[in-house]
């Protein structure tokens, strides 16, 4: 239940939640703080064209040429287990198709760039648009799966995730900040390779451009099932337009921010903002207010918490 307190202010007394559990666990990561890539984790490929610069940060530095450049390391992630990766990749340039780079999120071989079979993220083509790419990699060729919505045709600098379901649904985020929020670029299915050897990164260069890719912050993690579901320790109404739901563990930013995880019914007008304010509370802003006298329901059935799960709060005003 939901009463006004004397201010007119709705107040909440109940609500009820039922999710399918998670937990978190690591598979690696690198912020290259220890001032090299050799260790924890170890990064093979064409190591002498790569350096940790001063500020920590993985960057291509190689002769003045055209050529390509690579690092990968061993990533052999259970797929049964939903995978996300997060990373920051800067270009200090417009990409095109002869300045581009790629992510291997997973790759079956380390000749990355060349006869592989895998799925990887790319910047960098024909045009001026350049948007996240999400493609598929069969052998020598490539298909695309996703073209992000954003524009990264000046000097892209941004932090990406990708997430990846046990039954093989991708969704790609970018964000500004490694603490988000994250904007969904696109989704879609596919589950043509159901393993993986390897994580590398792949730079594509010019002459002018040898020195100017970085990259950092690069992890890649499994979410596990859990025996212990997330609990609803308390619903706060800050207004009649605005909730928070604060949860007794931590959730998935990049899901929890998604509007369309959310269905209000009755509907007052939908919901205009979901954010993670910290690791266990989300804040939803609606563009119309809560009536006294009404039960409402909150629904979250889609890709909440980057799996299939059924939840909804039910919260009665009078």
């Amino acid at each position: 239940m939901v009463y006004p307190n004397n201010n007119g202010v709705l107040k909440p007394v109940l609500a009820f939640l039922l999710l399918i559990p998670l937990t978190l666990g690591a598979q690696f990561y690198d912020a290259f703080e220890d001032g090299n890539f050799s260790t924890n984790p170890a990064w093979s490929g064409t190591t002498s064209k790569f350096v940790v610069n001063g500020s920590n940060q993985l960057q291509l530095n190689t002769a003045a040429s055209t050529d390509t450049a690579y690092l990968y390391t061993e990533f052999s992630p259970n797929l049964g287990d939903t995978v996300t990766w997060q990373l920051y990749w800067r270009m200090a340039f417009a990409p095109s198709s002869n300045n581009t780079s790629r992510i291997y999120l997973l790759s079956s071989d380390t000749s990355l760039g060349s006869n592989v079979n895998g799925y990887y993220l790319r910047i960098g083509e024909s045009g001026p648009a350049d948007p996240l790419r999400l493609e598929r990699q069969d052998g020598g060729s490539s298909v695309n799966l996703i073209m992000g919505t954003s524009s990264f045709g000046s000097n892209p600098e941004l932090y990406v995730r990708v997430v990846r379901d046990p039954v093989g649904n991708w969704s790609i985020y970018s964000s500004s900040s490694s603490s988000g929020p994250f904007t969904l670029e696109g989704d879609t299915s596919d589950a043509a390779y159901n393993s993986s050897n390897y994580f590398g990164l792949w730079c594509k260069y010019t002459s002018s451009n040898s020195t100017d890719f970085f990259f950092d912050d690069v992890s890649a993690d499994s979410i596990v099932g859990d025996t212990t579901p997330p609990l609803v320790n308390g619903i706060d109404i800050l207004n009649a337009q605005t909730i928070q739901i604060r949860f007794n563990e931590a959730m998935d930013e990049a899901s929890c921010e998604l509007i369309s995880s959310y269905s209000l019914s009755p509907s007052i007008g939908g919901i205009t903002t979901a954010i993670l304010q910290n690791d266990t509370v989300v804040e939803l802003q609606f563009s119309g207010s809560f009536s006294s006298g009404i039960t409402y329901t909150l629904d979250m059935e889609k890709s909440f918490l980057s799996v299939p799960c059924r939840a909804s709060i039910t919260i009665r005003t009078r």
